[in-house]
């Protein structure tokens, strides 16, 4: 039950250098690198490398210039497992660390990543939720 970090885990520019150890960040990012159940083309768990890597090239500030004073901890990636119950078991208990921030950020993965990431908010947050899921269809 641990997690795999990418080449990019160290990098001082990761979340445009808004990137911190600190356990009381803003935001807490994991990445599920996960597309077992993609059902035409595979390629979904490129996305937490992918994703990270853009954030290198972005600026720590507003469009209006104001420099952001939000903190980003990135807890990596979890590692794959071609056991599905037991990886989305790990997913499920590793999502505690970013949903202990105001904001969690979970990278995925193909939709399937939603099952233990809805369990693991459910356990987590008393009251109503709100989920944002962006996806990448046209």
């Amino acid at each position: 039950m641990t997690l795999e970090n990418d080449h990019f885990s160290n990098h001082p520019d990761l979340w445009s250098g808004l990137v911190t150890a600190d356990p009381d960040a803003h935001v807490g990012v994991m990445g599920i690198p996960f597309d077992n159940a993609a059902s035409f083309r595979k390629g979904t768990a490129f996305g937490p490398s992918r994703l990270r890597g853009l954030t290198l090239h972005l600026s720590p500030c507003s469009e209006e210039g104001d420099p952001l004073k939000l903190r980003v901890k990135d807890y990596g990636d979890l590692e794959p497992d071609l056991d599905w119950a037991r990886y989305f078991q790990t997913a499920e208990e590793l999502a505690a660390g970013p949903l202990s921030h105001p904001l969690a950020l979970f990278l995925g993965g193909d939709h399937s990543v939603t099952i233990p990431l809805m369990k693991a908010l459910s356990r987590s947050v008393e009251g109503p939720i709100g989920v944002v899921h962006f996806d990448a269809h046209p």
